[in-house]
């Protein structure tokens, strides 16, 4: 290999140079940098020198990515955020990021080798949704973000890397819109069933699964036809299933309540007392002693009504993404939406819930076919 100012070619075609750190514990340190040309090795190389000279670089080499992993849920995550967030990033940092890159040292992780795991490990491989690699890509940014702020490396490689291009499905909406027709045949399979009230509930207002399974009794105003969310049902570990404060302040709301709504509440109350299932905790939903309900429970028992009635597969989260749809579609403004869902951004209602109704297009081509078209 032929040297230049420090720079090597390597045998895959992209040029390298290593920055001696000294030494730790009597053994030799050493930081590599690669890129593409000698020139991009060069300015990294420079970079680096200013950053040591500086005194901001570090020479603990030796860290893995799994080792900074695993601080940063110990410090940033399991500290700070709920039990349902921090299952999310756990599942994402043990299901992919550790099994692919953690046995990794972080100083011989460049945006090249982010890049190769995002676009080989992640998607090629494990055919992952690039909504997930999205996800995964962001947990990684945030998690080297914490190691410059900590010292343990000197740039953040993930920066730079390109996301996933979106899925085109989810991209005209996918099977998350539903016309008035089809989500009627969803609240007719719901409506007779205790807990099937859950998710007619969620699709009649846009509430979240666990904001419904919060709900109280006194927070709901059948004559007025509204209910209050306050709180959500949330699982713990050693305490179990309780009621939590809402993740943000704009989740604190007033939803109106339609007439179908009204009458499965009156129906669920009315079976509720029946059974004896009232509970302690004054909640709407309960199981048949009146203990809490777990979204899982929802979720089979949901899945199974829809089984039995013949219609396709929906997560309970697409309830929301209909319910937005649907309004949209009747004129709803946006910030009514917004309102409606708990949102504390127009962008969220506007980009990630609202979705075209079956015929939006033939519909808007007649609209403007009326506008400029007639007799020419």
């Amino acid at each position: 290999m032929a040297k230049r100012r420090g720079i090597t070619k390597r045998t895959d075609g992209r040029y390298q140079a290593i920055i001696e750190l000294g030494y730790e514990g009597g053994q030799r340190k050493r930081k590599y940098v690669y890129g593409a040309t000698e020139r991009e090795v060069l300015q990294k190389k420079r970079e680096l020198e200013a950053q040591i000279h500086a005194g901001i670089l570090p020479t603990r080499g030796d860290i893995t990515v799994a080792a900074l992993m695993e601080e940063w849920l110990k410090r940033e995550v399991r500290s700070r955020l709920r039990y349902n967030s921090i299952r999310t990033y756990e599942y994402l940092v043990y299901g992919h990021i550790v099994p692919g890159m953690g046995d990794l040292r972080l100083s011989r992780v460049d945006t090249y080798a982010v890049q190769v795991f995002l676009d080989d490990t992640c998607t090629a491989a494990a055919g992952l949704a690039p909504d997930t690699v999205s996800k995964i890509r962001k947990v990684l940014k945030q998690a080297w973000d914490k190691a410059v702020d900590w010292e343990w490396a000197g740039r953040n490689p993930v920066e730079k890397t390109r996301p996933p291009a979106p899925d085109p499905s989810k991209i005209d909406g996918g099977a998350l819109s539903l016309s008035p027709a089809e989500a009627r045949c969803v609240l007719d399979a719901c409506a007779g069933h205790r807990l099937g009230r859950v998710p007619l509930l969620m699709l009649a207002t846009g509430v979240r699964v666990n904001e419904a399974l919060g709900l109280r009794w006194q927070d709901v105003d059948l004559v007025a036809g509204e209910a209050q969310i306050r709180e959500q049902l949330q699982y713990v570990p050693g305490r179990g299933l309780i009621l939590a404060p809402l993740k943000t302040a704009t989740s604190r709301r007033v939803v109106g309540l339609p007439d179908f709504a009204i009458e499965a509440l009156r129906e669920q109350r009315e079976e509720q007392r029946i059974l004896g299932a009232e509970g302690d905790m004054d909640l709407v939903f309960t199981g048949s002693g009146g203990n809490p309900v777990a979204d899982e429970t929802v979720w089979r028992v949901f899945s199974r009504l829809l089984e039995d009635a013949g219609l396709p597969h929906l997560r309970l989260h697409d309830l929301r993404h209909v319910y937005t749809s649907l309004m949209a579609g009747q004129g709803t403004p946006p910030r009514d939406l917004m309102d409606a869902l708990g949102h504390s951004r127009l962008s969220m209602t506007i980009d990630t819930y609202t979705r075209p109704l079956p015929g939006a297009r033939a519909r808007a081509a007649q609209v403007m076919d009326k506008i400029l078209g007639g007799d020419r």
